[in-house]
């Protein structure tokens, strides 16, 4: 874990890296939005990967100076 956290640290530095991530993240919770309700319940890690998504989507938006988006993301995770 810790060494797929300090990516985050190495990619800080080119926006153009992090803009990738986070297009991949939004991606990825698109497609688990459009998981219907029924398979949200049956489906064992969905809030487990819908929080991961949101975490990684909360760090690239601190790292492009969103302070609120990625504070957002934050709660949302928390609250779950």
């Amino acid at each position: 874990m810790m060494y797929a956290w300090n990516i985050f640290t190495l990619i800080a530095c080119c926006e153009s890296l992090i803009d990738f991530v986070l297009d991949r993240v939004h991606v990825t919770l698109k497609e688990l939005a459009d998981v219907d309700r029924l398979s949200q319940q049956h489906h064992r890690y969905f809030y487990d990967n819908y929080c991961l998504a949101m975490l990684i989507k909360g760090v690239c938006l601190r790292h492009k100076h969103n302070a609120e988006e990625a504070l957002a993301c934050f709660q949302f995770i928390a609250a779950q």
